[in-house]
């Protein structure tokens, strides 16, 4: 059996999150976790390790070009 990949997906749009998921759902061997803010992202990292993290690139209280 293959090693699963645990993906972090930071994504604040419920739809654009089901788009991702529809497009790698037939790996099974994928574990996706979803948060939806920069506390959740930081609690996630802080709790587990990724092989890979999605980020949506503009949420309601930060961007990708704020530190």
């Amino acid at each position: 059996m293959e090693k699963e990949i645990r993906i972090l997906h930071l994504e604040d749009d419920a739809a654009d999150a089901e788009l991702i998921y529809a497009t790698l759902e037939s790996a099974a061997f994928l574990q996706i976790t979803r948060v939806q803010s920069s506390g959740e992202f930081s609690d996630a990292l802080r709790k587990s390790g990724y092989d890979l993290i999605l980020s949506d690139y503009r949420l309601p209280a930060m961007t990708a070009y704020q530190p």
